[in-house]
């Protein structure tokens, strides 16, 4: 019988050690409330990151949706200086401009003008060869009106000179002022911005 008694006594020490063992590995293995707390926390800030990532991404996709585009056209026009004073309307620009850089020559001839124009202001730097006085062969005229953003100049009072009097939806308007009898076909070149 005594025997039987620690055999009995060994079997419940292995059932005890093997409910232990049981609760110990179900607790480290098998999630509880606690972790299945943890986890439902988890997912709900993991979905709060992905939300938050695409409110981001879409506020930067706006953001540079928003960004001006600079559109440049560069082109180029002719003027016979014969012609008398008038407008000459520059089509093809594909946009209305907001701004222009002109440089102009005549063909084969030293004389340059570069001007700027804003459609409300221009301003020219020109160089005239052809006039006979040296102190004079480089002149810029910023008048703070709009008086001129192309100059071509063939002696004191022998000149023709443009602005930009218009932008418009295609291109811009240039108007023409003829002084004395210049001469020459005057090449423009000019760097429209919108």
């Amino acid at each position: 019988m005594r025997i039987f008694k620690e055999i009995i006594l060994v079997l419940v020490v292995i059932l005890i050690v093997t409910f232990c063992c049981a609760k110990v590995f179900a607790q480290e293995v098998m999630p509880g409330e606690d972790y299945k707390k943890d986890a439902v926390v988890l997912n709900e800030e993991l979905r709060k990151m992905r939300e938050e990532a695409r409110r981001n991404k879409n506020y930067i996709d706006d953001e540079i949706a928003a960004l001006p585009v600079l559109r440049v056209k560069v082109g180029q026009f002719s003027r016979d200086m014969t012609t008398a004073s008038g407008t000459q309307a520059v089509t093809g620009v594909g946009f209305q401009p907001k701004g222009i850089i002109l440089v102009a020559n005549r063909k084969n001839q030293p004389d340059l003008s570069i001007g700027f124009d804003d459609g409300s202001k221009g301003a020219v730097l020109w160089d005239n060869r052809l006039d006979t006085t040296a102190d004079t062969y480089t002149n810029y005229h910023d008048s703070g009106s709009h008086s001129g953003s192309i100059q071509i100049v063939q002696g004191s009072s022998n000149n023709y000179n443009g602005y930009i009097s218009s932008f418009d939806t295609d291109g811009f308007t240039v108007t023409w002022t003829k002084n004395a009898s210049p001469t020459g076909t005057l090449d423009v070149n000019y760097m429209a911005f919108e």
